[in-house]
């Protein structure tokens, strides 16, 4: 399933809990859990966690806690959007995408129209983000 369909879907489920979230949450809470995959696997129980190919079902309290936190949204929130988007969060393409340098994009693809150049990105503290 196309990821922009199944985060639709998500949010049209709970809009309740979705009307609680704001954009740059949901890309970080994306971007943390692919990224941080190896912690996610490490806290989870080994005689109940078998399969890393696969999501575990439920995020560790102390990693939850941590999403919880550093992305200012309930408990509630993290459990709801781990349960619905875990697979798609899991999946290798994504985290691969997730890793694309902004700044080789803007160089590959937008040097001919004059785009891309450091002069060109605002704010300036964007080129440390990369």
């Amino acid at each position: 399933m196309d990821s922009m369909v199944a985060i639709w879907q998500v949010m049209a489920d709970r809009p309740d809990l979705a009307s609680q979230l704001r954009l740059h949450q949901l890309n970080r809470f994306i971007f943390f859990c692919a990224t941080l995959k190896r912690e996610i696997i490490t806290a989870q129980p080994v005689n109940i966690y078998k399969d890393i190919s696969l999501p575990p079902e439920h995020l560790s309290d102390s990693f939850r806690a941590f999403l919880s936190e550093s992305l200012h949204m309930g408990d509630d929130v993290v459990t709801w959007l781990w349960s619905s988007l875990n697979l798609l969060i899991w999946n290798e393409d994504h985290i691969a995408e997730l890793h694309e340098d902004p700044l080789e994009l803007f160089h590959k693809y937008g040097l001919r129209y004059g785009i891309g150049t450091p002069s060109s990105i605002w704010p300036l503290s964007l080129l440390m983000f990369s």
